[in-house]
């Protein structure tokens, strides 16, 4: 325990002395050195400013976590994954080899029964998406990203609400998006869409008309499980923010939609809620709304020739929400393109 009263050299000999120890194939003297209060002091060593002080420390706990679960929940408990965070995303740490040993030990804490040490797992993990580099997210992407997503079908908040991150920051950076958009994450989002908190809600609204751009096979996949009724259901009794955040996204899907796409959102009356998005003030919602809209009434149009009707049911429930007079005042937009858009719709479909 006299370790730092030593001169440099001295204390750099000792915690090379500790590391060669732990690094013992055959039982190493974990226990003897924990329990003479030295773990403390390689973590102190961790913030060092010499790095070959910190090499020698983080590879003597890197030799720790190789031991078993109970090391590895008591480093837990000494806060060491915040500080190898910090060292990982740092640049030129000669740190970073053993660091890496170490992380590729705690993802086994992701399947931890303990909902603390698994929210903080999950948190470190974000950290390093979000701070990190493309070395940092192929990492991630190759070891842990499956079980990320399946961890979000966890009933505790606390771990679903960093995981929903991770993903977010993934798809952000457009890191393989072709092979991160897998049915779990569709089958585990619409769960959170449905049972999650309304910030929960919100954020996935947000990915989906934000973030990630799906294509028509994705937006298959969405379709298939029955995403257009759960935002429908928003739209209809959600807060303001949230029925305008779910009313986007259907925007967004019916304006990416092929023609037998479209007719589930025919179906599901989805021009009702798109009506309520004309009295936004944000032009591209304004432009992608009048398109979406547009695309609806034509589908509506071909429907009512098809069946031979008199009618189209797409123009009869948009005028019942009060689209009508939506339409006609954004022909008055400052914008000429919502002006033109507005005017197009008014003259084809409303005259």
């Amino acid at each position: 325990m006299m370790v730092k009263k030593l001169k440099k050299e001295e204390m750099f000999e000792s915690i090379h002395c500790i590391r060669l120890l732990l690094g013992i194939e055959v039982d190493p003297p974990i226990e003897e050195i924990i329990n003479a209060g030295f773990l403390p002091i390689l973590i102190d060593f961790l913030n060092y400013k010499e790095e070959k002080f910190r090499i020698e420390a983080a590879w003597a706990i890197s030799n720790i976590t190789t031991s078993g679960y109970k090391y590895r929940n008591l480093l837990m408990k000494e806060q060491i994954l915040p500080i190898f965070t910090k060292l990982l995303l740092s640049e030129n740490d000669g740190t970073h080899e053993h660091i890496q040993n170490f992380l590729t030990i705690i993802q086994k804490l992701l399947v931890s029964e303990d909902e603390e040490i698994l929210s903080n797992t999950c948190w470190i993990f974000f950290d390093l998406i979000q701070k990190g580099d493309s070395s940092i997210y192929s990492y991630i992407h190759n070891t842990t990203y499956k079980l990320l997503v399946q961890l979000l079908a966890h009933e505790s908040i606390s771990i679903q609400t960093p995981l929903l991150y991770c993903i977010i920051k993934f798809f952000k950076e457009n890191y393989k998006t072709e092979t991160l958009f897998t049915s779990v994450l569709i089958r585990n989002l619409l769960k959170l869409l449905q049972n999650g908190t309304n910030k929960q809600k919100s954020d996935i609204c947000y990915f989906f008309s934000n973030v990630f751009v799906l294509t028509p096979t994705q937006l298959d996949m969405i379709l298939k499980n029955n995403y257009i009724p759960v935002l429908m259901e928003i739209v209809q009794n959600g807060n303001e923010k949230l029925k305008q955040a779910a009313a986007c996204v259907l925007s967004n899907l019916i304006y990416i939609s092929t023609l037998p796409q479209l007719l589930i959102f025919y179906q599901e009356d989805c021009i009702i809620s798109l009506a309520t998005l004309l009295l936004e003030n944000d032009n591209d919602i304004l432009l992608y709304t009048l398109e979406s809209i547009h695309k609806l009434l034509m589908f509506g149009s071909f429907i009512t020739k098809s069946n031979g009707l008199k009618t189209n049911k797409c123009i009869i429930k948009f005028k019942d929400i009060g689209g009508f007079e939506f339409v006609s005042n954004l022909q008055n937009h400052v914008n000429i393109e919502i002006r033109n858009r507005a005017s197009f719709l008014f003259n084809n479909f409303f005259k």
